[in-house]
């Protein structure tokens, strides 16, 4: 619990109002803002990692930020330390009383799993650590290659008009396709190149 309290004044100071897109995100969202942030104060520093988890690709899930390891360090460091306090004396009762009881015991398996679970929770803040650059991607990253996509479909479409277009025969006559244009045709909505009438 200290912990958790500690780690809610870290992000009072460090994290609220450093960052402007998350800013902008938090008071968008900000009743499940606030419902990530108590939770982590009052149960688990860990459960505030439902911000940016991306689960279902739900916006209340993919946390939107410019700079991502101002915004992860206090959380990756409170994790650790919370490991620290809680599992690693835990993982020191479970090996004396692994080490004490006998195959069979209730007490004997509740302590092994529980030192399995030990063990896969620190693999993951590991390998959270290291790949903590993938954690959360850049917005103005992502706004970037949706550019970059939009200028190569520009430049493609722009290379066919400079072609003279392409030609395509309907009802044995040749129609010329303009490139870019959207239309109905028969009730469908078509992307890419349509006759035009």
């Amino acid at each position: 619990m200290i912990v958790n309290i500690t780690f809610f004044g870290v992000y009072q100071k460090q994290i609220k109002g450093k960052d402007k897109l998350f800013e902008r995100w938090r008071k968008q969202k900000w009743c499940i803002a606030n419902f990530y942030l108590w939770i982590a104060t009052f149960f688990s520093v860990n459960i505030y990692r439902l911000i940016f988890c991306q689960l279902f690709r739900l916006e209340i899930m993919s946390v939107k930020v410019s700079r991502p390891q101002p915004f992860l360090r206090p959380l990756l460091i409170f994790g650790f330390i919370k490991f620290l306090v809680f599992n690693f004396p835990l993982l020191i009762t479970n090996f004396l009383g692994i080490s004490i009881l006998e195959w069979g015991n209730q007490c004997y398996m509740t302590m092994l799993e529980s030192t399995i679970l030990s063990f896969l929770t620190l693999l993951l803040m590991i390998w959270e650590y290291f790949l903590k650059e993938y954690l959360i991607v850049r917005e103005n990253i992502q706004l970037s290659m949706k550019n970059l996509e939009n200028i190569d479909e520009h430049v493609h479409l722009k290379n066919e008009d400079e072609d003279g277009g392409k030609f395509s025969s309907f009802g044995g006559r040749k129609k010329k396709v303009n490139p870019g244009f959207d239309d109905n045709f028969f009730g469908q909505t078509s992307s890419g190149f349509l006759l035009s009438r």
